[in-house]
């Protein structure tokens, strides 16, 4: 692959045209209601950027290893839970329904790209540690883990952070 055309590179410009869209959703609308998806989309790529550390930490301790896992878990629904702000779609608004389509599509599509390139470094990482067989099913149970955040976040209205801020209500 040319260099030139890195996944940052596209990251980069995806982030730009989702900004330049909700600049354009926020003076066309008069209203800053779309402004959430900045924050997801940073939620989404926190375990994106945690992930980028096991590279840099495989010769480092078991502990700081887990503990970057640990963090990494804790923020991977994030990525997911994006593509669930297309319920957002049903909203009524003087926004025409194609823009704010195109607009929450091109979030989910960044969040899901930032989840499933941290889930492979993820991936990477587990096998240098671990059978192909038991990688296979903490990578299940990582999918269902961050399904089940995504429930969490969604429905229950928890976030990441309330592991640590609130556990005994968690």
């Amino acid at each position: 692959m040319d260099k030139g055309f890195s996944f940052q590179k596209i990251l980069l410009a995806f982030f730009a045209f989702i900004g330049f869209l909700l600049a354009l959703r926020v003076l066309y609308a008069g209203h800053l209601n779309y402004l959430f998806l900045a924050w997801n989309i940073f939620l989404a790529w926190v375990p994106f950027f945690i992930s980028s550390l096991f590279h840099k930490a495989h010769n480092r301790s078991r502990r700081l290893q887990f503990f970057i896992f640990c963090c990494w878990l804790a923020f991977f629904p994030n990525a997911l839970y994006i593509v669930t702000d297309l319920i957002h779609l049903e909203h009524e608004s003087n926004v025409p329904k194609w823009f704010d389509a195109i607009l929450l599509f091109s979030s989910s599509v960044v969040g899901l790209m930032m989840a499933f390139v941290s889930l492979y470094r993820v991936e990477k990482f587990l096998y240098r540690h671990f059978s192909r067989k038991l990688v296979t099913l903490i990578i299940i149970l990582i999918l269902f883990l961050g399904s089940f955040g995504v429930y969490l976040g969604r429905f229950l209205r928890w976030n990441s952070w309330d592991i640590i801020s609130n556990p005994f209500e968690l």
